[in-house]
């Protein structure tokens, strides 16, 4: 609505013997944002018949902050999360908004699939972390395994490495194939945790896998980042998060379904007829 408001006004500028009040500066927290944001589906936080029989259940109901919180808070206190127009939204750090953080879920989750859709813009490094131990390490923002979400400004020229693109388990495996839907478009994200066996999907493909007890893992631990933390991701449970890496995101449809449960089932995912992917790791 703010953009056709927008729309009349500049028309009004234009025609002849139209006269129009000038149009006031709008501020960051007004931008327009891509169109399948401001148009979604009625309610795109809902489970299909299928899926609610396999067992899944929303983490979001697209209204509200139930079931989340800031990370060590007993609420939600970050004013750069909100919650509109079906979509958990984070703003960027040039929005004005001055409060940030990651979000986390209230409850703690063991063996799990959890899928959400995502978008976010070219050059936004974000990530989702599970098995969130909130007080194994002193810092202020969870330290536990990250699916990466990092969308290059120029994919033909990727500045990440690929333990840190798209798919890819942070620092320390990168994703193999998968793609990234053009901009405006969300895309399917899935994390199954069985066990000590871990698998990150990606629009529909499987980019990795890995055994988080395995020697070989822990191998890789010891040369990433975590290698400081003896036991890291070794936590039986932990909570699902959403990261605040400052730049904006959004996200929606976020589900997960227990194993042990009925059979997996092929999850709804958004419309791409047509569309021209982008390679996740080319």
């Amino acid at each position: 609505m703010r953009s056709s408001i927008l729309t009349f006004g500049l028309f009004a500028v234009l025609l002849p013997g139209v006269s129009a009040q000038p149009v006031p500066v709008r501020s960051a927290l007004d931008a327009p944002r891509p169109a399948t944001v401001r148009k979604p589906e009625l309610n795109p936080n809902i489970l299909t018949a299928q899926e609610a029989d396999a067992g899944w259940h929303l983490l979001f109901d697209g209204k509200s902050f139930d079931g989340w919180r800031t990370f060590r808070k007993s609420t939600v206190t970050a004013d750069r999360w909100a919650v509109e127009e079906g979509c958990l939204h984070l703003y960027g750090r040039n929005s004005g908004r001055l409060l940030g953080g990651d979000l986390i879920t209230a409850a703690s989750y063991g063996n799990f699939e959890f899928a959400f859709e995502w978008m976010a813009g070219p050059g936004v490094n974000s990530g989702v972390k599970y098995l969130i131990d909130e007080y194994f390490a002193p810092n202020r923002a969870p330290v536990s395994f990250e699916y990466q979400i990092q969308v290059e400004e120029d994919p033909a020229r990727p500045k990440r490495k690929p333990i840190h693109s798209t798919g890819a388990l942070y620092d320390m495996m990168p994703a193999t194939g998968g793609v990234i839907r053009p901009a405006g478009m969300f895309n399917d994200s899935r994390i199954v945790v069985n066990g000590m066996h871990v698998e990150h999907w990606l629009n529909g493909e499987k980019v990795l896998e890995f055994d988080r007890g395995s020697a070989t893992f822990r191998e890789l631990v010891a040369k990433s980042k975590f290698w400081k933390w003896p036991g890291f991701g070794l936590n039986a449970s932990g909570h699902l998060g959403l990261q605040d890496h400052g730049g904006e995101i959004w996200f929606r449809r976020l589900r997960i379904r227990p194993l042990g449960a009925a059979a997996p089932v092929p999850l709804r995912s958004s419309s791409s007829a047509g569309a021209t992917f982008q390679a996740a790791n080319p």
